[in-house]
């Protein structure tokens, strides 16, 4: 059931929970150790991961589908790569909630890399997977495992 005054809250869709990809059930599992997702200032729109090790650090960033990019945030996320040291590759993954429930449900999603030389002016052509593919992708980069 809806609740008509959180029918437009990006986290829960007026559920009053966090969508599947948002609560990271999907990829929970794939988190090593006591590893886990930081929420990034409380935000419910995105999670942050890294790999001190392997120096990479991975910011996962949910948006509905044909939600917009405010100029403001593209102006953050352009500043979060070209302030990435050069010893660290930082991943930025827009990850299009579509209201998933599944591991096998397609999942449409997007990146930019601090290694990268273009401007940021939004993010790549989006490309689609199955949640669990993408959940496996991000595992093999940020740790080398999936």
């Amino acid at each position: 059931m809806v609740n008509k005054d959180l029918a437009h809250c990006s986290m829960c869709g007026g559920t009053g929970y966090p969508s599947y990809l948002r609560s990271n059930k999907w990829f929970n599992a794939r988190l090593p150790a006591n590893n886990g997702p930081l929420d990034v200032d409380n935000s419910p729109m995105c999670v942050e991961l890294d790999n001190y090790e392997l120096r990479r650090m991975l910011r996962i960033e949910y948006k509905r589908a044909r939600e917009q990019i405010p100029l403001g945030q593209i102006k953050h996320f352009r500043s979060e790569l070209y302030s990435t040291r050069d010893d660290w590759w930082k991943f930025l993954l827009l990850v299009i909630d579509k209201g998933q429930t599944k591991p096998h449900e397609m999942v449409e999603w997007g990146f930019r890399t601090s290694r990268a030389p273009q401007d940021f002016k939004g993010w790549s052509a989006t490309r689609q997977t199955t949640i669990e593919q993408l959940a496996n992708r991000i595992s093999l980069w940020l740790w080398g495992r999936d």
